[in-house]
């Protein structure tokens, strides 16, 4: 009985050995034979602990990688000529790395990566010229290095980006999306209001050609009434004269921002105390934003001037 016991030890261990890590010194994948083989060459691979590259002309799918949950390194993916998307890293959680999709010229989309949720590096998507969207990132929730979006020239919005936390990206660079109208999604707009690093939007369509251009639109999107329940109110709307801003203590100290519908900065002031009233007697009538900026919060609402 003792033997037997330990006999289903042996084999339970011997079993759980099968879905170990593998590749240490990581992969570089040059043909789709490689691909097609790599669970046979490599039985039980969950994870590959060094980096990944694959690159090669007549790469068609992904589909060999189909049970690899993370990657310790970097991954890349460039120069696939007939790679139209990236089905088969459906498992792939975490790249420990870098992650870069650069120069596959039939890649129309990212979908194979709706469950990827973390990157330890950069993620630089680049001159791509026929990816429209990025939706299949909607699962990412942070990064640990600079966001690089660059000649991307289909490319028409960010959304997709949505829920990295802003926080854990470093620098921003939107450049030379030539159809990129659409920037103002939620982990930019969140980094615009508190940077963690340089921020260039050029060479874009209209809407995302400007930092200023992308801070407006991110206000309009994030318009609400203020009310009590927000943490702060905001009374009398409309006004004729003067505006009073009431905050809670998580707010103070914080900066207060009034804004015209294009986005210029008209007024700045600091909330240093849980009630500030804003003269704004010298605004035309019309319709305005109020964005009050706290350590770890933004929120934005709209008054009228009468």
């Amino acid at each position: 009985m003792k033997n037997l016991f330990i006999l289903i030890i042996v084999l339970l261990l011997s079993s759980a050995g099968t879905s170990q890590s593998c590749l240490p010194q990581g992969i570089n994948f040059t043909a789709q034979a490689q691909l097609d083989n790599f669970q046979a060459n490599h039985p039980g691979c969950m994870q590959i602990d060094g980096g990944v590259t694959i690159s090669g002309s007549d790469i068609t799918d992904l589909n060999g990688l189909n049970l690899i949950a993370s990657i310790g390194g970097p991954l890349g993916i460039w120069n696939d000529n007939l790679l139209s998307d990236l089905s088969g890293l459906n498992s792939l959680t975490s790249v420990g790395g870098n992650f870069t999709i650069q120069n596959n010229v039939s890649l129309t989309d990212l979908s194979g990566l709706n469950n990827l949720h973390s990157i330890g590096g950069q993620l630089m998507i680049i001159s791509n010229p026929v990816l429209d969207t990025l939706n299949g990132l909607n699962q990412l929730t942070s990064i640990g290095g600079s966001l690089i979006i660059f000649g991307n020239s289909a490319l028409t919005s960010l959304k997709g980006l949505n829920n990295i936390n802003a926080s854990s990206i470093l620098d921003l660079d939107i450049r030379d999306n030539t159809s990129l109208s659409t920037c103002a999604v939620r982990s930019v707009c969140d980094y615009l209001a508190s940077p963690n690093g340089t921020i260039q939007f050029l060479g874009n369509a209209t809407g995302c050609n400007s930092k200023k251009e992308v801070e407006a639109a991110c206000i309009t999107i994030s318009i609400r009434d203020l009310t009590s329940n927000d943490g702060f109110s905001l009374y009398p709307n409309p006004s004729f004269n003067y505006i009073t801003i009431e905050t809670s203590a998580i707010l103070t100290p914080g900066q207060l921002s009034i804004l015209n519908m294009n986005g210029q900065e008209l007024i700045a002031r600091q909330i240093i105390e849980p009630k500030t009233q804003i003269d704004i007697t010298r605004l035309p009538s019309g319709v305005y934003f109020i964005r009050l900026t706290g350590e770890k919060t933004v929120q934005v609402g709209k008054f009228i001037k009468q």
